[in-house]
């Protein structure tokens, strides 16, 4: 709340206050997390009964065409009704509140996970990748595509699932802007899938070395980004068969471990660097150390054997990890 020249309170787009009420049915219970174009709160339908999320979009309403294709496109995402995908309930198209009512969900964004500093096995990158692929593969066959899917918009959650929310919310908050979006169904398609492989990229990255990645894997990421744009992978279905036919790994039968010690989907910026005995999960090894360690034992190959007089080994391997 901020307050005006004349003294009255007013309201910023999407402000919101714990127990009030919107649309005469949901009353707000808990800010969950709060950032300059979003707020996520539990809270209660009044009406059913149940436990929902609100997500509040911090815009005005706009105009009659804004709010019409903000209705439509949560009425296509709605119907998806996919165990990946996190249900839309609602709208909250009300003057001064703009927002989506969503199933409620026990989960931490992937964007967290990762920021914590935890690492994913290549077998939980895998299992996740295959899981937004399936997501990913009903909705474009029902003509609804994400165009903004990032680690923000990938839940983890705790019954070994993922789940994708945001569909279709990036041009509304201004994230991508409506004339800079795909035009055609097969440039959003692309879209969708490069941002998948960015995504496995992310999760890859943070549990080893960016340039030592599973072959299968890398070649799919780089088949995903590939230019000329005729010589990429033809659509979802085509990435998720891509996925499930990788030698050497296999998806692992569970996600990431992530029992944090504050509310799940708070954001990353709200909470100091964890312990990792909270986390549960091994931290990423800082890059600089590691260098630094591996050029000291580079030189103690060379300095030793020389002031020994055994001369210099007549090779140095590089070292990489085992491939499985």
């Amino acid at each position: 709340m901020t307050a005006s020249a004349g003294g009255n309170s007013e309201r910023r787009p999407g402000g919101a206050t714990s127990g009030q009420i919107l649309k005469g049915r949901y009353r707000l219970l808990r800010s969950l997390a709060a950032g300059s174009r979003t707020e996520l709160w539990t809270a209660r339908d009044e009406v059913l009964d149940r436990t929902v999320l609100v997500k509040l979009l911090h815009i005005a309403p706009g105009s009659a065409a804004v709010r019409e294709r903000f209705r439509s496109e949560a009425l296509a995402v709605a119907r998806l009704g996919h165990p990946g995908i996190v249900a839309v309930y609602d709208t909250l198209l009300e003057p001064d509140i703009t927002g989506l009512v969503l199933e409620h969900v026990e989960a931490t964004p992937l964007s967290r996970f990762l920021h914590e500093g935890a690492a994913v096995s290549v077998g939980e990158a895998l299992s996740i990748a295959l899981q937004l692929a399936d997501a990913l593969a009903v909705a474009h066959d029902q003509g609804v595509r994400h165009c903004n899917l990032s680690p923000d918009s990938v839940w983890l959650c705790g019954d070994q699932r993922i789940k994708i929310t945001d569909f279709g919310t990036a041009w509304t908050l201004g994230e991508v802007a409506a004339g800079d979006l795909p035009v055609s169904a097969w440039a959003q398609e692309q879209a969708d899938i490069r941002a998948l492989a960015g995504v496995l990229r992310d999760c890859l990255v943070s549990g080893g070395d960016p340039e030592d990645l599973p072959e299968d894997l890398a070649a799919f990421i780089a088949t995903a980004e590939a230019q000329p744009a005729n010589s990429r992978l033809g659509s979802i279905a085509e990435a998720r068969a891509f996925l499930a036919s990788v030698r050497g790994v296999s998806p692992s039968p569970e996600l990431p471990h992530t029992d944090f010690p504050a509310h799940p989907l708070q954001t990353p910026s709200a909470h100091p660097e964890p312990d990792p005995g909270l986390t549960g999960r091994p931290r990423r090894f800082p890059r600089a150390v590691a260098i630094a360690l591996v050029a000291a034992a580079v030189a103690a190959a060379l300095v030793i054997p020389a002031l020994t007089g055994e001369g210099p080994p007549a090779r140095i391997r590089r070292c990489r990890r085992p491939r499985s």
